[in-house]
């Protein structure tokens, strides 16, 4: 059985990973009814003269959270395929499967609150500088959406050389 730090790394090296091409699918328009939702997140709630409000606004049903909820399924089904087959314990199983679905609530709620004027991630000493650092890489993603894929994290981005770090 694996150790439960060896489940976590993978585990969050396999779920950025898939967030990072999760979202590049949009843009390359590879589901046309979800890549045109982004479209709108792009273009028309969240342009570049227009990045933040007060209140996020949501692209209610047709939301990109969706395809993620959708495409997530199978990604989901590899710790409880692992479980069944005795290669993780029934712990493990569901520790694997609860971090895959923290860290995508995570995404969407750090994602959100990149564009909000006021948040309080922007006022915690310890978090802010890095929060404001992420959201400027967010923000470079609405300017050239072939950059900066990440949400959390920009190391896919770094390693398939789509990260941009200035305007």
């Amino acid at each position: 059985m694996l150790s439960l730090l060896i489940i976590f790394l993978l585990t969050i090296i396999g779920t950025t990973f898939f967030g990072y091409w999760g979202h590049k699918a949009l843009h390359f328009k590879l589901v046309k009814k979800f890549s045109q939702s982004h479209t709108v997140h792009h273009d028309k709630l969240y342009p570049i003269n227009d990045y933040k409000s007060d209140k996020y606004r949501s692209a209610g049903k047709d939301s990109t959270v969706i395809f993620f909820a959708f495409a997530s399924l199978p990604v989901l089904a590899i710790p409880c395929l692992l479980g069944l087959l005795g290669a993780l314990s029934l712990f493990q199983t569901i520790f694997a499967v609860a971090l895959m679905l923290f860290i995508g609530w995570a995404h969407d709620y750090v994602h959100n609150a990149f564009h909000l004027n006021v948040h309080w991630l922007n006022k915690v000493p310890v978090v802010s500088n890095y929060f404001q650092k992420l959201g400027k890489l967010h923000y470079l993603h609405h300017v050239d959406d072939s950059k900066n894929f990440g949400i959390i994290v920009f190391w896919w981005d770094q390693v398939f050389r789509t990260m941009k770090t200035d305007e």
